[in-house]
């Protein structure tokens, strides 16, 4: 996801004239379209993601063993492009990752 910041006096919103700091995130995975989101929302995203990276090694991981135990060559797939490693990473990091920078404010 993509993250932006603005400056300015308290509230939620964009950089606007009194507009406090903000975090903008767009999560591609997802559904939701509100007007702003919590704490609450952005662990809720957060959760599903790692739901689904399990659910993408169990069922890649199974198809590939299904291919190679019938002789047929398992089909070529960019792994990378349906991983979401790296943005799980971008949050749960030790002292690095979002969770962290938020836990230390």
């Amino acid at each position: 996801g993509e993250g932006g910041g603005g400056e300015g006096g308290g509230g939620e919103g964009g950089g606007g004239s009194g507009a406090g700091p903000f975090v903008g995130l767009l999560d591609i995975f997802g559904f939701e379209d509100f007007e702003s989101n919590s704490l609450e929302q952005l662990l809720i995203n957060f959760s599903n993601e790692h739901l689904q990276a399990i659910f993408n090694s169990i069922i890649f991981s199974a198809a590939q063993a299904e291919a190679e135990a019938e002789g047929v060559p398992p089909p070529q797939f960019d792994a990378e492009a349906v991983s979401n490693v790296s943005t799980i990473a971008l949050f749960s990091a030790p002292h690095s990752g979002l969770f962290a920078l938020l836990n230390e404010e």
